[in-house]
């Protein structure tokens, strides 16, 4: 056998290289936590509600609708205004464990923390939708602009805590 047909058959012996396509990479599937998505579901309905509210208001100034969607829309808003404050204010009160700490006292202060912060934001909730009430109530009295005006600032307030609430459950 000669030197050439040793090579040759070493060298067809040998798998031919392959080329390696580059492939795309595959996106990851990315979806929203049981409370993320109750909390998109809030800040959507809220949001609409605030928008109906609003247009409401505007729409029909002098009329009975008018004042009830003026009152529907200042109500809630100061309710969701202020329920959405006094959690956050709450959150800079009671702070969270250190992530990773897992400890049971950790456990149990972040329970009694998230307690905290849901009773208060729920007094302060229904305090402001009181307040709101009775100042919707009487400001929207007189038909015209000021009713509009009401009902237009009440539902912006609850669109921009809506927003606010969707921006910060979806991080």
């Amino acid at each position: 056998m000669s030197l050439a047909f040793i090579v040759a058959l070493t060298l067809a012996a040998e798998p031919a290289p392959v080329e390696t396509v580059p492939q795309e990479p595959v996106a990851e599937r990315v979806s929203l936590s049981d409370n993320q998505a109750r909390w998109v579901g809030f800040g959507i309905g809220t949001t609409l509600l605030g928008t109906g509210a609003a247009l409401g208001a505007w729409l029909d100034r002098g009329g009975t609708f008018g004042q009830v969607s003026a009152i529907t829309a200042g109500a809630l808003g100061t309710a969701v205004l202020a329920a959405g404050v006094s959690a956050l204010i709450g959150s800079f009160i009671w702070p969270a464990s250190r992530p990773g700490d897992s400890t049971g006292e950790a456990i149990v202060n972040d329970t009694f923390r998230f307690i905290a912060i849901g009773v208060l934001s729920m007094v302060a909730g229904v305090a402001g939708l009181a307040v709101g009430a009775v100042a919707s109530g009487f400001l929207s009295v007189p038909p015209g602009t000021q009713r509009g005006v009401l009902g237009m600032v009440g539902g912006g307030v609850m669109v921009a805590t809506s927003v606010t609430v969707l921006i910060i459950a979806l991080q």
